[in-house]
Order: C-alpha cells, then structure tokens, then sequence
C-alpha cells in the first residue's frame, strides 16, 4: 500500500500493533537507519529486544511492519527508548497508536511517569511528542554521539 506523502490520512483502522519477534530485528533496523541521524546498530537492538521485549511492539500495515516502539522501565518509570515510522507511513496516526499501546502497557504495569529523550534539532519529534501529552523537563548537553544535545521530556500517567 502506497500513500502520497502529502495526504495526511489516518490509517489507523488498518494498523495492527504486536510484540516484537526476533525475526523482525532486520525490518526494524532499515527504519532505525532511515529515521535517525546516529541510528542504534543491530546488535543493539538484538540486545533491547533480549532484554526490553515486554515493552518492544511493531505496527504493522497489510503484513508490513511500518514502525516500531521501544520502551523500559527505569528506576520505576516508563522510558521510550525509541520510536519509528517508515516515512512513507509517517503522519498517518502509525507512531500515535505505537505509543498509545506502550502507555496502555506502562498503565498496566503501575507506572506513573513515562520519559524520554529527543534531539533539540528534532521539532517534528518533539511536537509529536507535545501532542501526546509529553513536556520538557531538561536539556541534556552533549546526549547524542554526534554531540548534539537533547531535551528530556516526560508524561505523568
């Protein structure tokens, strides 16, 4: 299924969430290469999916995987380690209903505050991120391996 990128059209309808499987590790890192200036290598993400699969899901789109959401949970708060959405997919409601799922679960589980970290230079990112209930807490100087800084945001559940 293609999509213009300039019709912004909520799919939503026809996305299916699921856990991770191990044999999605290859889809998942050709969007973490496409979406991320300073992407996680593969044996990164084989280790947050030995590690984080509880909190790992896909979203998928006619048998497709089309985005993925990575979340932990540290010092008894939710964290988003990473979220991503095929561009030909993005604005189209994949991450909102990728992150509704992880907040659902993070509920599930009694957590009460979710964080996570975005690249300053990332505003479509941090408005997404604004729009799911999420604000700025702090800067961390110097987060990404590139130097770039990050903002540290949070949701209360």
């Amino acid at each position: 299924m293609e999509f213009d990128k300039n019709t912004k059209k909520d799919i939503s309808k026809n996305i299916f969430i699921r856990l991770v499987q191990r044999t999605d590790l290859r889809r998942i890192y050709e969007i973490e290469i496409e979406s991320f200036k300073t992407p996680y290598s593969f044996f990164t993400l084989q280790t947050l999916f030995w590690f984080n699969k509880e909190y790992f899901y896909v979203a998928e789109i006619d048998g497709k995987i089309v985005g993925y959401i990575i979340g932990d949970v540290r010092n008894n708060r939710g964290h988003v380690v990473s979220i991503a959405v095929d561009s030909q997919y993005r604005g189209k409601g994949v991450g909102k209903c990728l992150m509704e799922v992880l907040i659902k679960k993070f509920k599930e589980t009694n957590i009460k505050t979710i964080r996570l970290e975005v690249a300053v230079s990332n505003l479509i990112a941090q408005t997404f991120y604004k729009k799911m209930g999420f604000r700025a807490i702090g800067q961390i100087k110097n987060y990404y391996r590139n130097g770039e800084d990050a903002f540290l945001m949070e949701k209360r559940l």
